[in-house]
């Protein structure tokens, strides 16, 4: 993916995400810093299974993950999520930027929406927990025309279900709606996820 030094890593060496994607360095300039992907192979249903992280919060030292034998690490490129955003990858015989369909699951299984007065509306895949500054950065921030003082962000809350073999948290149809004014909060400490609607 969109990293610095591509390649096979000595788990011994690199256990943790944090050892390989220690720094900003470790990420090529096109790298997309708020979703990236553990995959690893699940042997219970011989497929792959996608675990999604944020870059910019293992870098950071906010987050980290165990890695295993055999895992792959992705890091996805601003012009793949731009495809996906503008939704310009091929499918069904359409041109455009080639997007596996287990990739374009897994990224819109964690986008939230961003609309109304920002540079580029859209959905945007996230990890959970991402900060709320970071996102509308990603989107290119307010507009003009845009109320600093009423940002709507709406959440869907978890709601633990169980699942076949252990519990789950899986989201549900209830939400949160919250006014935010960006001009007097330190919207960094607000954090949005997967599905959620600012």
């Amino acid at each position: 993916g969109a990293v610095s030094k591509q390649g096979r890593y000595d788990l011994a060496r690199a256990p943790v995400l944090s050892d390989i994607l220690a720094s900003r360095r470790a990420f090529s300039d096109d790298a997309y810093m708020l979703l990236g992907a553990v995959v690893r192979q699940d042997e219970q249903i011989f497929a792959p299974k996608y675990m999604p992280f944020s870059p910019v919060a293992v870098v950071a030292g906010e987050a980290d993950m165990h890695l295993m034998e055999h895992d792959r690490v992705v890091i996805f490129d601003q012009k793949l999520i731009d495809a996906f955003r503008l939704k310009l990858y091929e499918e069904e015989g359409h041109e455009g930027t080639a997007m596996a369909p287990e990739t374009r699951i897994f990224l819109s299984d964690h986008a939230l929406s961003v609309r109304g007065a920002v540079t580029r509306p859209g959905r945007y895949p996230v990890a959970q927990n991402t900060p709320l500054n970071r996102v509308l950065a990603i989107s290119g921030g307010l507009t003009s025309r845009a109320n600093q003082e009423r940002v709507e962000v709406t959440r869907l809350l978890p709601k633990a279900t169980a699942a076949a073999g252990g519990e789950e948290a899986q989201r549900s149809s209830i939400s949160s709606r919250d006014l935010v004014d960006v001009t007097a909060s330190d919207i960094a400490v607000i954090r949005v996820g997967p599905l959620d609607s600012i």
